[in-house]
Order: structure tokens, then C-alpha cells, then sequence
């Protein structure tokens, strides 16, 4: 999973929301997954295209952006 630390963070906003039943939290955790996808996707991941290339590429096409894998990858793929 390339985003663990956003991921994290979300991830406790959605316990905060659960815990507190607060729609103040809930819409704080929904408007952090967007900015953070929105982020990510038009200026983070671009950038590092831009900087890295190609081994930025295959590592884009082989690395899940949120969903971690529950599985190991072989080297070679």
C-alpha cells in the first residue's frame, strides 16, 4: 500500500467519529479522504512521475494506492 500514514490517519478519524458519534468528526474524516485521494492523485503522484520516471511508473502499477495487498508480492513482478 503506497499511502499507510494517510490511511492511518483516516483510519482514526473514523474511530474518533465512532467513539464520539459526532457529525462534526464524521464530516471532518469524510473531508480528509477526499482532500488526502485529491492530493495524492493531482500533484503527489504526478510530481514523483515527474522526478523518478519509470521506476516511479512500475512502482505505481505494482504497488496498490489504498487498499493494502494481504499478501507478498514476488520480486520479479
Amino acid at each position: 500500500m503506497r499511502n499507510p500514514l494517510c490511511l492511518g490517519v483516516l483510519a482514526m478519524l473514523v474511530g474518533a467519529t465512532i467513539a464520539s458519534g459526532s457529525q462534526l468528526v464524521a464530516f471532518a474524516a469524510v473531508a480528509g479522504a477526499v482532500t488526502a485521494h485529491a492530493w495524492i492523485v493531482t500533484i503527489e503522484e504526478p510530481l514523483l512521475t515527474e522526478q523518478l520516471g519509470a521506476a516511479y511508473v512500475a512502482y505505481l502499477q505494482r504497488v496498490p494506492r489504498w487498499i493494502p495487498r494481504l499478501r507478498a508480492v514476488p520480486d520479479d513482478v
